[in-house]
């Protein structure tokens, strides 16, 4: 893929985001802070995987009202179907609010347990219900199902059209992806926020980021309380944590963007085009 068709796929995929600079996303502020956050070598993330209905209801507001987006990552054979879940017109609402739709697979498979067909089954479709849901996002970035990925699934899915990155999933033992070294376009890290992890040891992992670092955070479903399970964030300690953000954006610590621009930027490093 040339550069231009690169930028073109990503210009479609991020639909009413801004993009300023190097693909940077800026929610819409002033031109100082526009200038202070293009400017920070720090970059956070935020993504919402499998795309439940709390997201849209819960979370989506709460980032609006800051100025934020996320990249959502919904498994799509649940969408409209399974209970709990967002319908085909919430994601389309979502893309056209800016909020950037990308890959999650069809039916949530561990990739390192299927075959190649299989493997490219599950992103091809999963692209292939995007399309049908009005969401351009071929080629774009996938978010492994159970963060599980090795050589072999990358090898598979780096020869097809589908996608151009992936992203696993951890916790805050190693939480940072560093630039240029060890960013991984193909095993992108990420820190999956989990409600039996103190929101005091997110947020200093936030404030904590060191100069040109990128800090990938995912959340799953969101509840008002008493979270059911660690992948469910009570709603308002997520709050908690995108104050902290949107702080540090203004003040020009640190840049948000989202996973296509952070690819977009590993690539552009990669051609020698930055």
């Amino acid at each position: 893929m040339n550069r231009r068709d690169f930028l073109k796929t990503a210009g479609g995929v991020l639909g009413a985001a801004a993009v300023i600079g190097p693909g940077l996303l800026v929610p819409k502020k002033s031109s100082a802070t526009q200038t202070g956050a293009a400017q920070a070598t720090r970059r956070l993330v935020i993504n919402f995987d499998d795309g439940y209905s709390s997201q849209l209801t819960l979370a989506v507001p709460a980032l609006i009202s800051r100025g934020l987006t996320a990249t959502i990552f919904p498994v799509t054979g649940r969408i409209g179907v399974e209970p709990g879940y967002m319908a085909p017109a919430d994601i389309r609402y979502l893309k056209d609010a800016g909020f950037p739709i990308q890959n999650h697979t069809r039916n949530h498979s561990s990739l390192i347990k299927l075959t190649k067909a299989k493997v490219i089954a599950e992103v091809s479709n999963a692209a292939i219900d995007l399309q049908s849901m009005g969401i351009m996002a071929v080629p774009g970035v996938v978010a492994y199902p159970f963060g599980d990925v090795n050589p072999t699934v990358i090898k598979y899915l780096q020869g097809t059209k589908w996608v151009v990155g992936g992203r696993g999933i951890g916790g805050l033992g190693a939480p940072y992806n560093f630039l240029p070294d060890d960013f991984d376009r193909w095993n992108l890290n990420a820190v999956s926020v989990h409600s039996d992890t103190s929101t005091t040891d997110y947020l200093s992992a936030i404030q904590n980021m060191p100069e040109n670092s990128v800090l990938i955070l995912v959340w799953h479903e969101i509840c008002l309380a008493s979270p059911p399970d660690e992948y469910s964030f009570v709603l308002d300690e997520l709050k908690k944590i995108l104050d902290l953000i949107a702080n540090l954006r203004d003040s020009g610590f640190l840049n948000v963007i989202n996973m296509v621009q952070a690819v977009e930027y590993l690539y552009r490093r990669q051609m020698g085009l930055q």
